[in-house]
């Protein structure tokens, strides 16, 4: 055998050994990764039924065809009012102000389809879909009409979403900071920010089935969320069931077509109607990307936003528009008793 046949012969030999050593190393970092999978599959399978144990729901699940929401309700009295969350938010968002409510008139709380208690939908639903899901909760669960619709930020175009379908069934509005059906078209900041927030959600899709949203410490509810240990406790454990991330994302997808929408808000006649808007102005820190956002957009921003509430305002001839101090998106957490003094007014003075 020559120098270089030999020569050859010892590179080939040492190239099989480095692509078996590397396969083997393929294979174990497989394994490991399988039965790291497996281990938080399972930690994440034992902590959601714990959760689901610990925090039952506390109030019922009625069936609205498919699929079954849960509302809690409280107090007497009427008008009803009826709270409608946010975008990603579900009934424990008003627990701050709700038993207060109670303490006036009937007050009712739930969850829209995937959050909370409540059974997911087979799809994303649009805001006539939602709308139309909360009129079937509440005449199954007997809770009788009209009804004073509270909503924050996207709940307000699901609140005039319902008051379009079934006019006779709303005494009253009040919307809190509402999302405005044009937003996506006039606010410059909005693309960016639900490019970021998509993507956050798919990432959070895919890795809750493991426990990792759980062992990381990812969740949405804000350090100065004014609610109780044991209410942060039930949320967060509504919030690390695995389809919750999945759930967002496909709201948020259904409302990028709500908010898109070349018409303004259908008029709401002369229904009651209180906006309050925050008094805070957004600030970098309000925002999950800052990425490409200058102070000019911002400023922008907090122009057109104000400009959207008026329009909001406007849309009823028996209105009023209150700026509330002090106050950002969350007003019912900042001056939760700008919102209580709202729909305590509407209400009227001879409720118990």
């Amino acid at each position: 055998m020559s120098k270089d046949s030999a020569k050859g012969a010892v590179t080939l030999s040492k190239t099989r050994r480095g692509w078996r050593w590397l396969r083997r190393a393929l294979a174990g970092l497989l394994g490991l990764l399988v039965v790291v999978g497996i281990a938080g599959a399972t930690y994440q399978a034992v902590a959601s039924a714990a959760d689901r144990r610990n925090h039952p729901a506390p109030g019922i699940l009625v069936d609205v065809g498919g699929h079954r929401l849960h509302l809690w309700c409280a107090g007497s009295g009427g008008p009803t009012v009826v709270l409608e969350s946010g975008a990603g938010g579900f009934s424990y968002d008003w627990s701050y102000i709700r038993e207060d409510i109670a303490g006036f008139t009937r007050v009712c709380a739930y969850d829209r389809a995937g959050y909370g208690w409540s059974d997911p939908a087979e799809s994303s639903l649009s805001s006539a879909e939602v709308a139309q899901d909360l009129h079937d909760l509440l005449t199954g669960a007997g809770e009788a009409g009209p009804y004073l619709l509270v909503g924050h930020s996207a709940g307000g175009v699901y609140v005039r979403s319902f008051s379009l379908l079934f006019p006779d069934d709303v005494a009253g509005m009040v919307l809190v900071d509402s999302s405005h059906e044009t937003q996506g078209l006039r606010l410059t900041v909005m693309e960016s920010v639900e490019k970021h927030q998509l993507s956050g959600l798919r990432t959070c899709r895919l890795l809750s089935p493991f426990g990792l949203m759980r062992v990381l410490g990812v969740h949405t509810v804000p350090e100065d969320a004014p609610i109780s240990a044991e209410a942060e406790a039930a949320w967060l454990g509504r919030m690390y069931q695995n389809g919750f991330c999945g759930t967002v994302e496909r709201e948020y997808q259904a409302f990028q077509a709500d908010t898109r929408q070349t018409d303004p808000p259908a008029d709401l006649g002369d229904i009651p109607l209180v906006v309050l808007t925050r008094g805070r102005a957004m600030s970098f820190d309000d925002l999950p990307v800052t990425e490409g956002v200058t102070q000019d957009t911002l400023d922008d921003t907090n122009r057109v936003w104000l400009e959207l509430q008026e329009e909001l305002a406007g849309l009823s001839t028996n209105s009023t528009h209150q700026i509330v101090p002090d106050s950002g998106h969350y007003i019912h957490w900042d001056q939760p008793t700008a919102v209580l003094k709202a729909i305590q007014e509407m209400v009227g003075p001879d409720q118990p």
